[in-house]
This record gives structure tokens, sequence and C-alpha cells, in this order.
């Protein structure tokens, strides 16, 4: 019997499909894996449909609390051993949410935290490249706080490039390092009316209608610039679109990219490997103590 993770996703799809890659790559790292039985379980929800984080915090949008609460309930019922909600922003819910359920929700900030500590126990300052959500509610700030480790943030004018940039890689723009602009490989033909107007009036997203778009490559490296010159080595990319542009990012020799993405997959693998151990333990003792009976 293996111990199952639920992972409530589709915010976005492809950052889910990263998190799930990437508790796979690390349970190779960590466990002889030969055959599909040697994995974990997965159960993972792509909930696309959910209320978008941003627009409820700043432009009085629905708040996906309530659909938040229904996965949680849905992806509970199914005997799953821990949870995760693969979307930074919507940890602003977690505390709700974890009330909810006797079920253990893994924050990903407290992984990351729990990262910094044990690699860089020295750190005591980050960069945070996040949505502006995220930075808003102060999630990464509170957590490292409590570590005495401060979080610098980006201006206001990189701040909205980056969420133009993490847009475009939730449409799937290709990603590369070559090019300033990319052509937008969004099909406006099939486009609704609905959908160019709501584009056309969101400070960030109308740049989806544009033929040519922005490198989200090149956007995030002059957030890196920005944060490395007021002093940080340490960059948190604290929004699960992010990690998927650092195999495209320019090296820093002497900065340290944070992936919360990879930090949260191989701290699942750990915690489902101690729950396999403990599964497996207690089959032994009822073992023994069916020979003695």
């Amino acid at each position: 019997m293996k111990p199952t993770i639920g992972i409530i996703g589709g915010s976005g799809p492809l950052a889910t499909i990263d998190i799930e890659q990437k508790i796979l790559s690390a349970t190779q790292k960590k466990k002889c894996v030969l055959t599909d039985q040697d994995y974990f379980n997965l159960i993972v929800f792509n909930y696309c449909g959910t209320h978008d984080r941003n627009d409820s915090v700043f432009f009085g949008k629905p708040d996906p609390l309530n659909q938040y609460i229904h996965y949680l309930s849905s992806i509970s019922a199914l005997g799953v051993d821990l949870i995760l909600l693969a979307c930074n922003t919507a940890h602003m819910y977690l505390s709700v949410l974890q009330e909810k359920t006797a079920i253990p929700v893994i924050s990903i900030m407290e992984k990351v935290l729990e990262h910094l500590s044990n690699h860089f126990p020295s750190c005591c300052k980050v960069g945070l490249i996040s949505t502006k959500a995220t930075a808003e509610k102060k999630l990464y700030h509170h957590i490292f706080s409590s570590n005495q480790i401060d979080t610098f943030d980006i201006s206001a004018s990189t701040q909205s490039l980056i969420m133009e940039a993490i847009y475009l890689i939730k449409s799937g723009i290709g990603l590369n390092h070559d090019k300033s602009f990319i052509k937008n490989t969004c099909l406006h033909s099939m486009m609704n009316s609905e959908q160019v107007a709501s584009l056309k009036t969101h400070p960030h997203k109308y740049v989806l209608l544009q033929e040519k778009v922005p490198n989200p490559t090149l956007i995030i490296e002059e957030a890196i610039d920005e944060l490395v010159r007021n002093g940080c080595q340490h960059i948190v990319f604290g929004c699960t679109e992010l990690p998927l542009a650092i195999p495209y990012l320019k090296k820093h020799p002497s900065v340290h990219f944070i992936d919360p993405n990879a930090i949260v997959a191989e701290a699942i693998v750990q915690q489902l490997q101690g729950l396999e151990h403990q599964i497996t333990s207690n089959l032994n003792t009822k073992s023994k103590e069916r020979r003695y009976i």
C-alpha cells in the first residue's frame, strides 16, 4: 500500500505539470525506482476554471476561496495522505483550508524556508520574484522574517512586467533566450469577442493580444539584475510559473536561484517515504502479532 499525494493544480496547468515531473524526478533520486510500482501515488486535479487570484485581490473579481474549499473536499475524499496547493498566491487561503481537513496541507513557503535553513544557514536576505498578490500579501515575507531573513521586493514597474511574463508563460509561449520579442503563438482568429474584450481592459493580460510579445525570460532576468544590484544572492521564484523559465536564464556565478517547485517536490517525496516506512512497519508488526496468536 503506497502513500498518496493529492495536488490541487490548474493555477496554472503547466506549472502543475512541472511540479508533478519534479516529484517523479525527486523519487528517482531518493529511492530505487525500477518499475511503475516503485513510484508514489499522485492524484492531480488540474482545475483550470479557478478564479484568477490576482484579479480577486486587486480588481474585485470573484474570490476563489469557495472553489478551493470544494477542491479540498473532493481530493480529501479520495484518501490522500498529503495535499499540495500548487499555487503560491493561493497560499493566502492556506490556514482556512487546513482547518477544513485533518489531512496535512503542505506549505510551499515553509518548505522553501526549511531549504534555505538547511542549505544556506547564513542567508539573511532573499530577493523575491512573484505575483503582485503574493508580494502584497507578504506570504514569503512573514515566513522568512520568523527566521530573521529579510525579503526584498522588485520595483512596482518591474512587478508589472513580471505579471505580463507570468501570463505569457501560462499561455504556453515558446521560451528562449535569443530574442527580445517572440511571435505570439496564440490563435487570435480562435478568440471570441468576450475573450478579446477581457484582455483589452486588463493591465497585464492585454499583452496576449500583441502579435509580438516581450520575451518572458528577459523580463525575469531584468528582475534578477535589479535584486542583485540590491545585494540579493538568493532569488526565490515565488510563482509556480516562474521556474519554467529557469533553464533559459543566464547564470550568475554568485547568485542562487531558489526553485520552490523543485523544493516542495523533494519535500513531498521525503514525507511520502516516511509514511511508506511507517506503513511497512505497521504491516510487519501486525504480521508478527498474527504469528503469535
